[in-house]
């Protein structure tokens, strides 16, 4: 359903952002709990070892991942399926307190970051795109 915040249809677009803001108003810490793994699944990585492992059967892939588009915007050096997932991000990161803000920056570099210097992991090009995505997100306010 995160996807579809950033549709093409601009009336999908605002009826997703609105139950996405009415689940994180009822359910405060769903969108915290899950806001890590959901790194791996837009870039439809399973290269960490906690996050996205869902079955391959059945899997539905999140069309945003950077091999999913062509050519990249010319004024901000990032592919229009990043943008697309920075969006995502800011929105549900909108529903999150200063604290929670705070932890998840936490979360992000001892899961991700963390992870992948320890166990010195190959780089992939989706893992590529998750760094690139977590060090966006490190930076916003």
């Amino acid at each position: 359903m995160t996807t579809l915040y950033v549709d093409e249809c601009d009336k999908v677009a605002s009826l997703c952002e609105y139950c996405l803001e009415h689940i994180a108003h009822k359910h405060k810490n769903l969108f915290f709990s899950h806001f890590v793994e959901l790194f791996f699944f837009l870039n439809e990585s399973s290269d960490h070892p906690q996050y996205n492992k869902f079955p391959s059967e059945g899997h539905v892939s999140s069309g945003l991942a950077d091999g999913d588009s062509f050519g990249a915007e010319e004024d901000t050096g990032m592919s229009s399926n990043q943008e697309k997932r920075l969006l995502i991000y800011q929105l549900m990161a909108r529903s999150l307190t200063e604290q929670q803000k705070f932890q998840l920056k936490c979360r992000l570099m001892a899961d991700i970051l963390g992870v992948y210097i320890k166990e010195e992991r190959p780089l992939s090009p989706a893992f590529d795109a998750i760094m690139s995505d977590v060090f966006k997100m490190l930076v916003m306010k």
